[in-house]
């Protein structure tokens, strides 16, 4: 008995069996953790992917093809859906959940994507319960990357504009503190030919930039970039009022009583012209049919003007903004506290809407801030904005080339407009140009680098780029 208790043959067959268990579980669960790890890291890839893409496409669809912000929105989840399928994870298949969401945590240029994907358990069954949930998450934001003075967008469909930033012959253009931008895909999308020069910040297009190698820039011009934004896209979608009046008076001399001067045929007096009040509840808004200038001084005061069926056209004498003084005369103080004008071109039919041609003469005028529309119980649609042309109009002519000053502190849009562009702004000042397509003619400048102080910086187009945030 003692020689087979002292007996040790086979005990390293048992002890390798009973090990054997114990390393051949740990084997186990390494591999299944090994596998949970691999699927992590793809999901991971793929919430990262999709979160992008669907950023991606809320600034194309907002910039590029001008969509509201909820059909944006749709088609940004959409595609961020859509990616994670691209990239193994389709939601509702393979115990697989893909939730995009937009907005996010109140951000609507915010994409959060999450996968989620349970996988059944092998051997980690002996010791847990229940599926093992992987989850991730991954957020996509669109940020600003600079400001733009100058922006071409493509008109909407049937069109004639393309949306192209132009700059030749012997134009100069000084915007040393902004950006010139073109949310055209086309590879001419911005063009400096002949003798044309820029001086700016940079140049910025979604497609190509042809000549640009000959501009002067701060840092160097991109191509194929993101839409920049377009502050005024909400107002190609306003309703405008539905019927319009001729108010031609009163009209004022510019000391004060009334003229007998008909502003909507071509003359050289002196006149200051009020806005025209507000439509009665069920009547015609009142609407300037034309004002046509050779000479003289036309001073307005702050409010709404719409111009119907016709043109501002100036080819002399000077245009103001003066605060308002009662009786209405021109010795009221320049616009200023956030007072301004706002001038919207319309008509009916839309082949009659007219738009600014001004080839000469001097023009200082400033748009309402947003903060004293909120102070007056105006309409914050049009804060910051000086010139807006309906959308709706078939002649695409714009032409502000004047021979004289040009001040325009505020924005300019034109949308479905060819714009013929030359003004010399106060260089701190604020001005912004938006246009279907943009030729630049002469010596041109624009500023953005005063808009923030003057109350309006909602109105600057803002060049966007695609991070990963979280």
């Amino acid at each position: 008995m003692n020689r087979v208790a002292c007996d040790k043959r086979g005990a390293t067959a048992v002890l390798f069996g009973v090990s054997a268990v114990v390393v051949v579980g740990m084997v186990g669960l390494g591999t299944e953790g090994g596998s949970w790890y691999v699927t992590k890291r793809d999901a991971q890839n793929a919430a990262d992917t999709a979160a992008y893409a669907g950023a991606v496409r809320l600034s194309v669809a907002q910039g590029t093809l001008a969509q509201t912000l909820a059909a944006a929105q749709t088609q940004a989840v959409a595609t961020a859906r859509d990616t994670a399928t691209r990239n193994g994870f389709t939601s509702g298949a393979a115990s697989t959940t893909v939730t995009p969401n937009t907005p996010f945590g109140g951000n609507n240029t915010a994409v959060e994507v999450i996968v989620q994907r349970s996988t059944p358990r092998l051997i980690s069954n002996l010791f847990l319960t229940g599926d093992q949930v992987i989850t991730v998450r991954a957020v996509a934001n669109i940020q600003s990357n600079g400001n733009a003075c100058i922006l071409a967008i493509p008109g909407s469909a049937g069109s004639r504009v393309d949306g192209q930033l132009s700059v030749g012959g012997s134009s100069t253009v000084s915007a040393p503190a902004c950006v010139l931008a073109s949310n055209s895909t086309a590879a001419d999308a911005i063009e400096i030919f002949g003798n044309g020069g820029v001086s700016a910040e940079t140049l910025v297009s979604a497609g190509g930039c042809d000549g640009c190698g000959s501009a002067t820039l701060q840092r160097p011009p991109t191509t194929g970039a993101f839409p920049t934004t377009n502050p005024f896209a909400y107002l190609n979608n306003k309703a405008l009022p539905s019927s319009y009046s001729c108010y031609t008076t009163p009209v004022y001399a510019p000391a004060g009583g009334v003229s007998t001067v008909d502003i909507s045929k071509t003359f050289n007096d002196s006149v200051v012209i009020p806005p025209p009040p507000a439509a009665a509840a069920g009547g015609s808004q009142p609407a300037l049919c034309g004002l046509k200038m050779t000479g003289g001084t036309v001073t307005l005061t702050p409010g709404i003007y719409y111009i119907y069926n016709d043109d501002l056209t100036m080819n002399g004498g000077t245009l103001q903004c003066r605060m308002a003084t009662n009786p209405p005369s021109a010795n009221g103080l320049p616009c200023s506290g956030g007072a301004g004008v706002t001038i919207i071109f319309t008509g009916s039919p839309v082949s009659k809407i007219g738009g600014p041609k001004i080839t000469g003469g001097s023009i200082n005028l400033v748009a309402p801030t947003d903060a004293h529309l909120v102070s007056t119980g105006g309409d914050r649609d049009y804060a910051g904005l000086l010139f807006f042309r309906d959308p709706r109009a078939t002649d695409p002519t714009v032409k502000i080339t004047g021979n004289g000053t040009i001040v325009l502190t505020g924005a300019m849009y034109f949308p479905n407009s060819d714009v013929d562009y030359r003004g010399n702004p106060d260089s701190t000042g604020c001005t912004i140009l938006i246009g279907g397509s943009i030729s630049i003619s002469g010596n041109s400048g624009l500023a953005v680098n005063g808009c923030e102080a003057a109350g309006y910086g909602n109105v600057v187009p803002k060049l966007q780029i695609v991070r990963l945030v979280e």
